[in-house]
């Protein structure tokens, strides 16, 4: 730590890579950061390498510069940096941010020689084909609330809540320096404009807002208008992917008036989390950074906001979810419920916490007693709890999801077909347009061996692939399933084809994605392609640590490609240990195994009947 108290941020990178590392140094510097950045194209000698020891053992945060000159380099001073600053990390608690890797081009998480210990955090990309003029400016303004004279004497610092919901000054300049990092995207992502004169008035243009502090009152006021519409939009029930773009549609507009509030990013933040959670419309990487990135920004702003720390907390559990992000929300969000008692929605922030690190129950118990009793019954539906589950969504208010959930409850506690599908003819057409409620009412179509109605279902749905909680893969996996069952072969091969066209398009930008891998292997045995079937089963398992033909029972797991491989000793053996074990979501299993078209073969072994009869879940339907 340096002699003020402020925090090091230590760049490690390639030598090819220092004009990049001097731009960003320059950037950080101009901001008030401390960066330990060594530029002597000489580097080497027993006094260099004991001062770059030293730096690594007392810098704040380690900062690895990513490319693809790191990865043609199989050797170089910088990996034993990287090794240096692993080791330390392993003497840092596991909530305490420390290493910080940054993507400079185009480079893969996936194919980076890195070490393993940097895929356990988050990585941060950056765009450094140029660097604008205003790049310190825009900089130094993520960070006006961390002076470090003004750090040391908190006693005459005007703060909006009481000290004791303050964080340590030195975690709290830890996570400024983090969120400036991430918010550096921002910095160095404002269009640079063309030769011809117009990039001059435009920067005079940000230089003079700045030098105002900021845009107008009535602009300031359209872009909270604005936001607040998009929080309007985002409160109510079961929303639609449609409703979810119209608000983010909002926010992007706020954002182009007002870059200056951190209201307006922490609203855009949480409509981008939205989509990864609770809805799973969207849970790419990008929409995950872009809410990261966003909450960030809003933090560097205003650090001690309740919404922004509310919303950080949120972004950091179901963004980002690693150990130690978790961990930091879950310590945030007890703080705010503490210090705001009989705020609810506190309560229910931390309880979505508590479910995303699997304390499904303590989290089921925290929203029943605020009276959200549908997201009280998926909470006990994810932990196992499926009676408890059906008595808590008995209690919510009519909606979507709630109808959802309540015919899924069924489907697997009581394995009754038509009480589920009795449950499901109550979703309104609306409805029955959302992903989710969708994908539910096609499973137990298909299970009833409804092949019309899987197909009018299906012609609901706009989307080529569906990403939501309840089913991700191609839609025309139960268009063909549907020709399937009803003895249409040619079809159904029509309908794999298109589907296994989708499958490949998305695996040229993620190849190794294993839920698309087992897609892929599936499509091609419905396909008799059962050589190249067999070839990226096998790449998926290794992907996924499994070996041979291993069950995976969880969610996107690979009993479908193993079912349409007619592995029937891998499944008999795997059913076995998911029913003797009690795994999670053994009931489900069951269910799919007693009522999957794709199961027939298997259910025409008595071995295998008796299996299932002697693990019916209790109160389940019983089995003729």
């Amino acid at each position: 730590m340096t002699a003020d108290s402020r925090p090091a941020v230590f760049l490690s990178y390639a030598r090819e890579d220092s004009d990049a590392a001097r731009r960003i140094t320059e950037a950080l510097r101009a901001a008030g950061v401390v960066v330990w950045f060594d530029q002597s194209e000489l580097r080497g000698g027993d006094a260099w390498d004991a001062k770059i020891r030293k730096q690594i053992k007392e810098c704040t945060l380690f900062v690895p510069l990513i490319s693809g000159n790191t990865q043609s380099r199989p050797e170089g001073y910088f990996r034993l940096e990287w090794k240096l600053a692993v080791d330390r990390s392993h003497l840092i608690a596991d909530d305490q941010p420390f290493l910080v890797p940054v993507v400079i081009d185009d480079t893969t998480e996936a194919a980076a020689r890195v070490p393993d210990r940097f895929r356990d955090v988050q990585w941060v990309r950056l765009s450094l084909k140029e660097t604008p003029e205003s790049l310190a400016t825009r900089v130094a303004g993520l960070l006006t609330k961390s002076e470090p004279d003004a750090a040391r004497h908190d006693d005459v610092i005007p703060s909006r809540t009481p000290r004791r919901e303050r964080r340590p000054r030195g975690l709290r300049y830890v996570w400024m320096a983090f969120g400036m990092v991430l918010a550096l995207i921002y910095a160095v992502r404002p269009m640079f404009m063309s030769k011809d004169g117009h990039g001059g008035a435009t920067r005079a243009a940000e230089s003079a807002a700045s030098a105002t502090n900021g845009p107008t009152a009535q602009t300031t006021s359209e872009a909270r208008r604005l936001v607040d519409h998009a929080r309007t939009i985002v409160s109510q029930p079961s929303l639609t992917r449609a409703q979810l773009d119209s608000a983010a549609e909002l926010c992007e507009r706020a954002l182009k008036l007002d870059t200056t509030d951190p209201i307006v990013w922490a609203v855009a933040a949480r409509t981008d989390l939205f989509y990864v959670f609770p809805y799973g419309y969207d849970r790419s990487d990008e929409r995950r950074r872009q809410a990261q990135e966003r909450a960030a920004r809003a933090a560097s702003l205003a650090p001690d906001d309740l919404e922004v720390r509310v919303t950080q907390a949120a972004v950091f559990a179901h963004a980002v979810g690693t150990p130690a992000f978790l961990a930091e929300s879950e310590k945030t969000m007890r703080e705010l419920v503490a210090s705001h008692p009989g705020q609810k929605s506190l309560v229910q922030e931390l309880a979505e916490v508590l479910r995303e690190e699997k304390k499904f129950e303590e989290a089921a118990r925290l929203f029943e007693s605020i009276g959200d009793y549908e997201v009280a019954g998926w909470s006990y539906y994810l932990g196992d709890k499926l009676r408890p589950g059906l008595a808590a969504v008995a209690r919510a208010q009519r909606t979507g999801t709630a109808i959802q959930l309540t015919a899924s409850l069924q489907l697997a506690a009581d394995e009754d077909l038509d009480e589920a599908q009795a449950t499901l003819d109550r979703l309104r057409p609306d409805e029955l347009a959302n992903e989710m409620s969708c994908a539910i009412a096609m499973k137990v179509a298909a299970y009833r061996r409804d092949s019309a109605r899987i197909l009018e279902l299906a012609q609901g749905l706009p989307q080529e692939y569906l990403d939501s909680h309840a089913f991700r893969g191609p839609r025309r996996f139960y268009t063909g399933l549907a020709h399937e069952i009803a003895g249409r072969p040619a079809q159904a091969e029509v309908e794999w084809r298109a589907a296994l066209a989708v499958v490949e398009t998305k695996l040229k930008t993620t190849p190794d994605d294993v839920v698309l891998l087992r897609w892929a292997a599936f499509f091609h045995a419905s396909l008799h392609e059962t050589a190249e079937a067999e070839r990226i089963f096998a790449r998926s398992q290794t992907l996924a640590g499994l070996s041979g033909d291993t069950l995976d029972t969880g969610n996107n797991g690979n009993t479908l490609v193993l079912l349409r491989l007619r592995r029937q000793e891998a499944l008999f053996k795997g059913s076995v240990q998911v029913f003797r074990d009690r795994q999670t979501g053994w009931e489900a299993t069951h269910a799919d195994m007693r009522y999957h078209p794709l199961a027939d073969f298997l259910r025409a072994d008595p071995a295998y009947m008796k299996l299932l009869r002697e693990n019916l879940p209790p109160g389940a339907k019983p089995i003729p």
